[in-house]
C-alpha cells in the first residue's frame, strides 16, 4: 500500500505550511489511536470469542453426562 493512503493523508484541506503541520500532527495522532484501540479492544473481543465457545461446550458436556 501507499504510505498517504494507508494513514488517511490523502487530501489536505487546511491552506498553507501551518495547515501542512497541523494534518501531519492530525495524521500521527488517528495513528497511534487506531494502534491503541487494536491494543485495547482486540484481547477484550477475542476473550468474549473464548468465554462463548466454553459456555455453548459446557452445555454440550452437560447434555451428553445426563444422556447417559
Amino acid at each position: 500500500g501507499h504510505l498517504k493512503s494507508d494513514n488517511r493523508m490523502s487530501r489536505n484541506y487546511l491552506k498553507g505550511v501551518e495547515g501542512d503541520h497541523i494534518n501531519a500532527l492530525l495524521s500521527g495522532c488517528g495513528y497511534n489511536m487506531r494502534k491503541l484501540l487494536m491494543v485495547f479492544l482486540l484481547p477484550y473481543f477475542i476473550g468474549l470469542k473464548i468465554i462463548k465457545f466454553f459456555k455453548k461446550n459446557d452445555v454440550q458436556c452437560m447434555e451428553f453426562q445426563f444422556s447417559l
